[in-house]
């Protein structure tokens, strides 16, 4: 299986650019890799909206792409990104910047033979679980 096996793909109501923007600011070590936005109008989605954007967070890629608001799905915390920290720095760094305009479900807190974990909705809507072993 390649690297890049799976990479997940977020759909935003036309507000991908600024989460990417939100992003590289909240994770170190990010990178915006590519983005190709949209050049006319469509059933889907808008002019100079994102039709295709890589984030590269730490060695992992996340995908964007804007639809219409009306129609971009809508989000659920039964499916969230799950964050794996080397320190506690790092971890506090990332849940400061998610928790800030966002939504704490939990933590941070020790559990199960784990230092910290959080998990956190994010203004965008997007739900993380954050992990300090």
């Amino acid at each position: 299986m390649k690297n890049d096996f799976l990479t997940p793909l977020i759909r935003l109501g036309g507000n991908s650019e600024e989460a990417i923007n939100y992003y590289l600011k909240v994770f170190p070590n990010s990178e915006l890799i590519k983005l190709e936005k949209f050049t006319e109008n469509t059933e889907y989605t808008e002019k100079d909206k994102v039709q295709n954007a890589h984030l590269r967070l730490e060695n992992s890629t996340v995908m964007f792409m804007d639809m219409k608001k009306e129609i971009a799905p809508m989000s659920s915390w039964a499916i969230s990104l799950f964050l794996n920290f080397e320190t506690e720095e790092e971890f506090d760094l990332v849940f400061k910047g998610l928790a800030e305009f966002g939504q704490v479900m939990y933590g941070p807190m020790p559990a199960a033979g784990i230092k910290k974990v959080a998990m956190v909705t994010d203004k965008f809507d997007i739900t993380w679980e954050l992990n300090w072993k």
